[in-house]
């Protein structure tokens, strides 16, 4: 039992909008025609969920979306035209989060939200609410992942790897991969375990292991304007479908983005656990993992 539902519902039903995807993971998502929203033709930013990887309705919650019964929008001053604080969420609290001054990131998961939970707890979520939700610990999406990721970087079977790629995007109504080259289908693979695993806890051991997480994390997190404008933002999506966001704009306008939080991954730090102390003690000739000094044990 735990009450998951009520950090990420929203407010109106409860919830907390504790958790919540951001603009950058919003925009990773392809169109139908398998390109990245700023190479697809199909892409319009004035209706920009249209043509777009069904999983992104499947998975977020977006302006315009229905949750729990209630419409969703991004401007979170939605009860008396006045911003919300949620000062009443239990757990870690902060400045920047749906329970602070600036609101949530403007989006909300799906993925793992069940009406069956909401009618439980009467139709109402609170921090003691009770999850009835069976959580999978491992799904065969990521087993076809993990054998792709495999014959890719040891470049034994790409045919093979470009085939289990496949069966997932062909699942979500995605279209086949055009390339079986190693550092296309390498980007296709990094693209598939960010969007089919989201929400599921694999994303930070993903960036750590492909040594590409001081670049995915590190800088500004944005978030839509609090009036509730679509984002206008061209980001820039790397062949790690990292997402960025430079000056381009669609329209030719100012950005029109919120700063929403200061990221920074320290390599010196969050590459490794820190080494518990009674470990030192027991074999003093550990020596502690770089950025945690000698005597931290948590």
């Amino acid at each position: 039992q735990h009450n998951a539902g009520y950090y990420a519902a929203p407010r109106p039903a409860g919830g907390c909008s504790y958790f919540g995807p951001t603009q950058a993971f919003i925009d990773a998502f392809q169109c139908i025609d398998g390109k990245s929203i700023v190479e697809s033709e199909l892409f319009d930013y004035k209706n920009p969920w249209k043509n777009r990887d069904p999983r992104l309705d499947l998975f977020c919650v977006r302006p315009g979306s229905r949750v729990y019964g209630f419409q969703f929008e991004t401007d979170p001053s939605v009860e008396g035209g006045i911003l919300v604080t949620n000062s009443e969420a239990s757990g870690t609290k902060s400045e920047y989060g749906a329970n602070g001054a600036k609101g949530p990131a403007g989006y909300l998961w799906r993925k793992y939200v069940d009406i069956s939970e909401y009618q439980l707890n009467g139709n109402s979520f609170g921090s003691k609410s009770k999850c009835v939700l069976n959580y999978p610990l491992m799904r065969l999406s990521e087993l076809y992942l993990i054998r792709a990721e495999a014959n890719i970087e040891l470049n034994i079977d790409l045919i093979k790897a470009k085939s289990d790629i496949e069966l997932i995007r062909a699942r979500a109504k995605m279209p086949e991969l055009t390339s079986v080259n190693q550092s296309d289908l390498r980007k296709a693979l990094r693209y598939e375990r960010m969007i089919e695993l989201c929400n599921e806890g694999f994303r930070w051991f993903d960036l750590r292991r492909w040594n590409i997480a001081e670049d995915a994390i590190s800088g500004t997190l944005y978030a839509p304007s609090f009036n509730g404008e679509l984002s206008n933002a061209k980001p820039i999506i790397n062949e790690n479908y990292c997402v960025k966001y430079g000056i381009e704009t669609f329209d030719g306008e100012k950005n029109n983005l919120r700063s929403f939080l200061e990221m920074r991954y320290d390599s010196l730090k969050d590459d490794l656990w820190p080494i518990p102390l009674d470990e030192i003690i027991g074999n003093p000739l550990i020596q502690q993992n770089p950025g945690y000094g000698s005597d931290q044990n948590e």
